[in-house]
């Protein structure tokens, strides 16, 4: 989160009345047993039985072994890769350069399972696509702010639920995301690979991981409100951003739930349902190989700046060395998650030689700077890291820079 951001949340925090539609929120009795109507396999809950994430796993294998027979299969070559793209807000410019370089080397999978959080979850429909959609992915982090946000009056913020209006980022979203992009996601869906983006349920105060593959698969009337919902609420960040209702039903009645940016639980998330492939896999008869790249859009760790005794001066520097801690915490794990469950482990960030002046978010040039950056990392051959030594005390070396 950059720093206009940041204040933002500072100035909302005294608190904004809501004059909103009254809720018919879901009783947290009926929590596991809400379902989006006519798509019963939306989301999960990743804090879930083990034999949901079992079988959740296995369906995928299954569809893996017909979809690539040559492949996943005792003697194959099969690779079972993920690809993680971190939350950032415009520093989501990073990962698009950084993939279109990756596509152009001729080196990039095509990933088994990706997952997005904020940004990333915007990010990740077109890197689960693949080269192709290159073009349109850079169109999107090109975007100006009055196709993201539009400002409230300051006169009507206190009775509103949120400072800005993200009207325009879900027509952006609805853009981008085209009837023709949710059949193309179907079709890799049911080769058994997944595209996975998480929110945070507000009431539950959980993460919910939304299966896109799985929506865009659906017949349902309401596929295409609810994968635009689901990105959508990936990247609304509380306070500054209106919440976004999800519709569910359980017990045979209609509810509903809030939900808010991915990043509030995590900035990134590698699907925990992996820790259990290598047994799947096992059964089978053989094991395939596994690598996981995490993209991190933003820097490994807070940048140093001076706090001025003021009370928006230190609650943005508050709230932005909260979330860059975490940002840097998700990366630590997914790298302990990689070593435990045998997956090669690469990340890539934006590093201290990026130094533009950050005018303001989503700034077209910035971000296209950014861009380049992004692109030039990875061009460089010294765009990953396979180890990381933040808050390791007992490193005799410092934080890894990736290729140093």
């Amino acid at each position: 989160m950059r720093r206009p951001l940041a204040v933002m949340l500072v100035l909302a925090v005294a608190g904004c009345a809501a004059a909103q539609p009254p809720r018919n929120p879901l009783p947290a009795g009926l929590l596991h047993l809400a379902q989006v109507p006519g798509i019963d396999c939306a989301r999960t809950w990743p804090i879930a039985e083990e034999i949901v994430a079992r079988a959740a796993i296995d369906e995928l294998i299954d569809q893996l072994e017909r979809a690539y027979p040559d492949r996943f299969r005792p003697g194959g070559d099969a690779e079972f890769s993920i690809l993680a793209l971190s939350g950032g807000a415009d520093d989501g410019a990073f990962g698009a350069g950084f993939l279109r370089a990756w596509s152009e080397s001729g080196t990039r999978p095509e990933f088994t399972v990706v997952t997005g959080v904020s940004t990333g979850a915007l990010t990740a429909p077109f890197a689960f696509l693949g080269p192709d959609w290159d073009d349109a992915l850079e169109e999107v982090y090109s975007i100006t702010a009055d196709q993201v946000i539009r400002r409230r009056p300051l006169t009507s913020i206190w009775s509103a639920a949120s400072i800005v209006d993200t009207e325009p980022l879900l027509e952006t979203i609805r853009r981008y995301a085209t009837p023709e992009l949710l059949d193309a996601v179907a079709r890799e869906h049911a080769k058994g690979r997944r595209l996975l983006v998480q929110s945070t349920s507000l009431d539950a105060k959980r993460p919910v991981v939304w299966n896109l593959g799985c929506i865009a698969a659906s017949d349902a009337p309401n596929r295409l409100d609810v994968f635009h919902r689901a990105l959508l609420a990936s990247a609304s960040i509380p306070v500054a951003f209106p919440l976004v209702r999800m519709e569910v039903e359980a017990d045979g009645r209609l509810y509903d739930e809030l939900h808010g940016d991915g990043g509030i639980i995590s900035q990134t998330t590698v699907m925990g349902g992996v820790l259990l492939t290598h047994d799947l896999f096992e059964d089978r008869g053989y094991q395939p190989q596994r690598t996981m790249y995490v993209i991190r859009n933003g820097r490994l760790l807070p940048e140093w700046e001076v706090v001025q005794p003021r009370l928006p001066d230190i609650g943005q520097h508050t709230i932005s060395t909260m979330i860059a801690i975490n940002g840097a915490a998700g990366l630590l794990l997914s790298m302990q998650v990689a070593e435990r469950t045998g997956f090669d482990f690469n990340a890539t960030w934006i590093g201290e030689d990026f130094d533009l002046p950050y005018s303001g978010p989503f700034d077209p040039v910035y971000m296209r700077a950014l861009m380049d950056y992004g692109y030039q990392r990875f061009q460089s051959g010294e765009g990953w890291a396979d180890r990381l030594f933040v808050f390791d005390l007992t490193a005799e070396r410092p934080i890894r820079a990736p290729g140093s």
